[in-house]
């Protein structure tokens, strides 16, 4: 296992969750893995999200799914993040995942939230997931089996600008004032320029260099660190995002 920089207790965790997802798959387990945030050393222990991937060998009948769900819910596995998101993919969906790609099960747990678990994809908007895998394809920290890139098919740079386009759009309408808003954005900038994916505090820093304004940007990282309350100031977030935007829209009709 390649820990988790900075919180022993996610280790511990995860070897847990491990322990559970073999003791259910068995063989049919291929791997497990952290993405986002916790393989990018970005984590802020009690405060990220954990993101966990893991890739099994075939579908799963609707009872191992219930299985699964009940067993790996915070009531049964206590998460030390305030969130787990938890995916299940099989093999065919990691080596070629498409615009929607196929989860067996999601599953969003943890002390801060009411558990959410879905087996379809259809009910759930895909642009998460897409952007999950994308930015895995590049950096992602193993927990069980093999690199996930060794499984992991490519996903095409219009499938992902569709995705961080409807991202945005879902910031606007359900998290407008959220920081992650304003660092989601900056992370999109950057993928637009350099098809590089970063950190949410890389790509702020990536974005001030590039010459955004600094203000909303850093009160943005103050406010995920738990640093500072205060609102984000509209109108230098507007501009930032119009920005941001533009580009996507640009890189679409391109």
């Amino acid at each position: 296992m390649q820990p988790v920089p900075g919180d022993p207790s996610v280790e511990h965790y995860l070897r847990r969750l491990v322990g559970r997802l073999r003791s259910i798959l068995g063989d049919g387990l291929l791997g497990v893995w952290l993405v986002n945030s916790a393989a990018r050393d970005d984590y802020l222990p009690g405060r990220s999200d954990l993101d966990v991937t893991v890739g099994i060998a075939d579908a799963l009948d609707a009872a191992v799914k219930r299985r699964l769900a009940d067993a790996l819910r915070h009531a049964a596995l206590p998460c030390p993040a305030p969130r787990l998101e938890l995916v299940v993919y099989r093999r065919a969906v990691l080596a070629d995942p498409g615009a929607r790609p196929g989860f067996e099960v999601n599953l969003n747990t943890g002390p801060a939230i009411v558990d959410h678990v879905t087996f379809d994809v259809a009910e759930e908007p895909p642009h998460w997931f897409v952007l999950d895998l994308a930015g895995a394809r590049q950096r992602s920290r193993t927990i069980a089996g093999p690199p996930l890139e060794q499984l992991l098919g490519p996903i095409d740079d219009g499938v992902v600008i569709e995705a961080l386009r409807a991202s945005q759009a879902w910031h606007a309408a359900h998290d407008a004032d959220a920081p992650n808003r304003v660092l989601n954005a900056c992370r999109a900038w950057r993928w637009l320029d350099e098809r590089r994916w970063s950190s949410k505090s890389e790509a702020a820093a990536w974005a001030i260099r590039r010459g955004a304004d600094p203000r909303p940007i850093e009160l943005a990282l103050a406010r995920r660190r738990g640093d500072a309350d205060e609102p984000l100031p509209p109108r230098s977030v507007a501009t930032l995002l119009a920005e941001v935007d533009e580009r996507l829209r640009s890189a679409t009709r391109s």
